[in-house]
């Protein structure tokens, strides 16, 4: 499969390294997003060095690092004993970068590694070594080095780079010839993760459901346990939030009554899957006055998973597959549908300071709005000079004009307009009718249909267009 790689984020990483004096750099993000392929890319084109930390104790460890130095300098290299000796071979190799990737795996059971670390490049390397990059798939590690005056490597990070999964712009090219509505059902099951989509690349949509999730040896029957365990101690707690999410859950109460919590004895949990881990996204109502905020998965792939796999576990034991793809089938437009929503604002977000239809998009903020009756609007996008007031429609079908003037009277509640203009829009899959769409012309404003939504992404594309053909899509 195709690579598509990060042109921001490798433009990041290629300035800080052409740096005359050396670099202390920290990439991290959550496992498979794409970081190992994104610094083995960068180290194509400079003299470095490439170390990948296993799990273990110190001198497994410090052996299995020596071997990695020794098969790229080609020669014989300790054996040592210690962090400070291996850091001094480091040094002599004379290298311009080195990465060394999983660096948690070093810190996990002891932190003395930092600390050696910190000396290294205190007393000498911060003036004449090479620059580090230190890259971990464990956000809190990654961040407790860092975190206050405690942190072993407090205030001497030069560059920081948190690598997040990535937006549908950039998903939709790891399937260059699907339709677009194929492209939006993939992203709906595989989600922002590239290496996720690497199963699905070349086959049916049924059978790449099958293959990993239903089989029994599916890749990602465990993954989001497996991903919370490279973070988390214990996994209950969160999982169980994930799940309640995945069912349809999206207030505190809710979750609070879902998980058996008391009140407030869920927020470090929902900060740390929010904040650190990409995985949910709180949410409060555009231009609205209620202020308590919504929780909802992120990435379609757990949205995917906690709906249909995670319920059917059971069943998937007893090699009951089929009836659970019977199931998956059966739901998989209402899922779409609602991850119809996340392309939308993706693509939207992606034309930041754009234009859209021949409308100038400029915004400080984009999301959902709603109030204390259960009226709601799809997508707001509120902007310093105007308000837009969309609805987003999965449907094959055009929607009618009577979506149109619903969708006005509810904009007519938003509270906090602050007398800006508020101008309606129409993102359906099937386009709108030709009374809808005179009637949202005569507003100000525009309809979508999802091949103009396409040509939107094309344009928006956060990512390299040019394939790697011996890359993979993650790490």
């Amino acid at each position: 499969m195709e690579f598509y790689n990060r042109t921001e984020d490798l433009a990041l990483l290629e300035h800080a390294l052409r740096a005359p004096r050396p670099q202390l750099i920290r990439v991290y993000g959550r496992r498979r997003v794409g970081k190992t392929e994104l610094l083995q890319r960068i180290l194509r084109s400079t003299r470095g060095l490439y170390l990948s930390a296993a799990p273990g104790d110190t001198l497994p460890q410090i052996t299995d690092l020596t071997t990695q130095l020794a098969d790229q300098v080609r020669g014989p290299v300790g054996p040592f004993s210690t962090w400070p000796e291996f850091f001094h071979a480091l040094e002599r190799a004379d290298p311009s970068v080195i990465v060394i990737d999983e660096f948690q795996n070093l810190t996990d059971r002891d932190l003395h590694v930092a600390g050696v670390l910190q000396r290294t490049w205190d007393l000498g390397w911060k003036e004449h070594g090479p620059h580090l990059v230190l890259c971990g798939s464990s956000i809190g590690m990654m961040l407790r080095l860092t975190r206050y005056r405690t942190g072993p490597l407090y205030g001497r990070f030069t560059h920081d780079l948190h690598l997040r999964p990535f937006s549908y712009p950039g998903v939709r090219l790891l399937y260059p010839h699907e339709p677009e509505d194929a492209r939006v059902r993939r992203f709906a099951v595989f989600g922002r993760t590239p290496a996720y989509h690497e199963p699905s690349v070349g086959k049916g949509l049924d059978e790449a459901i099958l293959d990993c999730y239903l089989s029994k040896d599916a890749r990602f029957r465990d993954e989001p346990y497996e991903l919370l365990l490279t973070e988390l101690r214990t996994l209950d707690r969160y999982s169980s939030i994930l799940a309640a999410l995945g069912q349809g859950s999206t207030s505190l109460s809710e979750l609070e009554h879902r998980t058996g919590v008391r009140a407030g004895g869920l927020t470090p949990y929902l900060e740390a899957l929010g904040k650190d881990l990409d995985l949910i996204r709180p949410e409060s109502p555009v231009c609205g006055l209620e202020r308590r905020t919504r929780y909802e998965l992120s990435d379609p792939f757990f949205s995917f998973y906690f709906r249909f796999v995670r319920p059917n576990r059971h069943l998937l034991e007893q090699h009951g597959q089929a009836v659970v793809l019977s199931r998956v089938q059966r739901d998989l437009e209402d899922h779409v549908g609602r991850a119809f929503e996340a392309v939308v604002r993706d693509v939207l977000e992606s034309r930041q300071g754009s234009e859209v239809e021949g409308h100038p998009l400029r915004f400080d903020r984009i999301g959902r709005w709603w109030n204390r009756v259960g009226e709601e609007i799809d997508l707001v996008v509120s902007g310093p000079e105007e308000i837009w007031c969309g609805e987003v429609k999965w449907s094959a079908r055009p929607v009618g004009e009577g979506l149109v003037r619903d969708l006005v009277r509810k904009s007519s509640l938003m509270e906090r307009t602050d007398r800006r203009p508020v101008r309606p829009f129409i993102v359906a899959r099937g386009g709108a009718t030709r009374e809808a769409c005179a009637l949202v012309a005569q507003r100000g404003g525009f309809v979508l249909d999802l091949e103009a939504l396409g040509s939107l992404a094309a344009r928006g594309t956060g990512v390299d267009t040019r394939p790697v053909t011996d890359g993979r899509p993650g790490d």
